[in-house]
């Protein structure tokens, strides 16, 4: 965890980013996979409250766990420029950003078993990134 006089390892940091969009991503595809097998359909509506809802596929899976990570890090190497306490602005504006995310999985027309899973998917990609963005 890191100290009161924090440095963002910017040497490392997109190496970082591209561990947790890799374990991110896996994880969540893993979920995805489980909840295939164990019938609860994941369905979403990609492009606003109008689109239709559709089944979930792979590649979203991958792209909303990965483009997270990104921008995660480029917050983390922008606040450890601007602020003295990057860290801690980091795991503030990742928990804001994650309860804001959750409205969009728990807003759906869709069953319960398919916001649970789809809101799990969203921790889990925080939890990730914000555990290894903070090494």
């Amino acid at each position: 965890m890191p100290n009161s006089a924090e440095r963002v390892p910017t040497g490392r940091l997109w190496l970082l980013a591209l561990a947790a969009a890799g374990i991110a991503a896996v994880v969540n595809l893993l979920i995805w996979l489980l909840a295939g097998m164990i019938n609860i359909p994941l369905n979403v509506q990609m492009g606003g409250p109008e689109a239709p809802v559709v089944p979930l596929s792979a590649g979203p899976v991958i792209v909303m766990s990965v483009v997270p990570a990104i921008a995660g890090a480029a917050l983390l190497w922008l606040l450890g420029r601007v602020t003295a306490r990057p860290f801690r602005w980091f795991t503030i504006i990742a928990v804001v950003v994650l309860l804001l995310s959750l409205a969009g999985p728990l807003l759906l027309p869709v069953a319960l078993a398919n916001k649970l899973v789809l809101s799990l998917m969203h921790v889990v990609a925080a939890g990730v990134i914000v555990g290894i963005l903070r090494k």
